[in-house]
């Protein structure tokens, strides 16, 4: 095998470690009803804001300063933060006029296509755009308007 291949094979490990661990840390806490966690709660444009963005920040930072080392020291802190800024993502269709499904199947082609290595994180990037950018339901408006 070329260095290349074993690179890529590698890269494909971490990124499948990374995606089971996100999935498992958002069960645990969907199970045991953690605020950040929890699949069920609707998120407001303001709280989405704030739950997404440290991840950007924290990934951005450690993309700039390029030491491996460092990286690997960082590594479990941006799966805690990839796995809120996941659940916030599926929090915030649920309160969106998007179909929570249509948001999940959104999530799910944007794991793929990071898991074959045809995108990085800039498609989460701009799938929190198009979330933040989305019409709130109807019912929810109106609950803010009478109250």
């Amino acid at each position: 095998m070329k260095t290349m291949d074993i690179q890529d094979v590698v890269e494909f490990l971490i990124t499948a470690i990374e995606i089971v661990a996100i999935v498992i840390l958002i069960s645990l806490g969907n199970r045991r009803h953690w605020p950040l966690l929890c699949l069920d709660n609707k998120l407001d444009r303001q709280s989405f804001i704030f739950r997404v963005l440290p991840f950007f920040i924290c990934l951005l930072s450690a993309l700039k300063i390029g030491n491996a080392e460092l990286f690997l020291m960082i590594f479990p802190f941006l799966i805690v933060l990839k796995g809120i800024m996941f659940a916030a993502i599926i929090q915030r269709g649920n309160k969106t006029q998007m179909k929570s499904l249509t948001v999940e199947m959104m999530l799910g082609a944007a794991v793929v296509a990071e898991l074959l290595d045809l995108v990085d994180a800039k498609i989460y990037l701009l799938l929190c755009i198009r979330l933040l950018f989305a019409k709130d339901k109807a019912s929810d408006r109106h609950n803010v308007i009478t109250a």
